[in-house]
């Protein structure tokens, strides 16, 4: 157990957070915002979850990334490599400029799902939208400067003068846009790392090379 409460103190220091081994309860941390120490709460281990010290649960054993993206949300954190945005909190999907806080990756479906699977809990937020059969990967802007992408693959790399359709923060089942993984728990994903996977699994095809890359 002493090696889960570890690894979560790892993620939630990503997130900039404050992380003492020092709780009220064995086996628990204490975690502060950095700049508010108002902000601040205990997580404790609990039959298989981690839970705060009001008894919310957080999340179970085996997704201490995702649990520490939750706590950072609960105390207005902001993952490292994240921005300040947030996503629209109304009842619509709204269009919004990428080149600003992110540049996005739109990935088809049929590519987009093997992307997602290989990259599993390194993979940062993602937008499917089921209607235009692609999945879309928030990236740090400019990020994807030098990736020459083979249009066989139909892949959009999305900056400045582009809008992105943004699903409400709520909104994660949808026949429309929906988040397949949520921006408060996963922020922006590692450019380098998503175009070496676009590349193992979109793989040489016919009348393409490994240099157009």
């Amino acid at each position: 157990m002493e090696a889960e409460l570890q690894e979560l103190a790892d993620h939630l220091a990503k997130h900039g957070l404050q992380v003492a081994h020092e709780g009220a309860a064995p086996q628990s941390l204490r975690v502060t915002h950095p700049l508010n120490a108002s902000l601040s709460d205990e997580i404790a281990m609990a039959e298989g979850r981690y839970v705060t010290d009001f008894g919310y649960e957080v999340g179970p054993f085996g997704e201490e990334r995702e649990c520490a993206g939750r706590i950072a949300h609960m105390l207005a954190a902001t993952p490292q490599g994240s921005t300040c945005w947030i996503p629209p909190s109304g009842l619509a999907a709204e269009l919004t400029p990428a080149g600003v806080h992110w540049d996005a990756c739109q990935v088809p479906a049929y590519l987009g799902d093997r992307v997602l699977a290989r990259l599993g809990r390194e993979s940062g937020a993602v937008i499917r939208d089921p209607y235009g059969r692609r999945l879309t990967w928030l990236i740090d802007p400019l990020a994807t400067r030098g990736w020459a992408i083979p249009e066989a693959t139909c892949i959009q790399l999305l900056s400045t003068a582009q809008h992105v359709t943004e699903p409400p923060a709520w909104c994660t089942r949808s026949s429309f846009a929906h988040w397949a993984r949520g921006w408060a728990e996963h922020g922006l994903t590692d450019a380098r790392l998503l175009h070496v996977v676009i590349r193992a699994e979109h793989g040489p095809r016919e009348r393409e090379s490994r240099a157009e890359w």
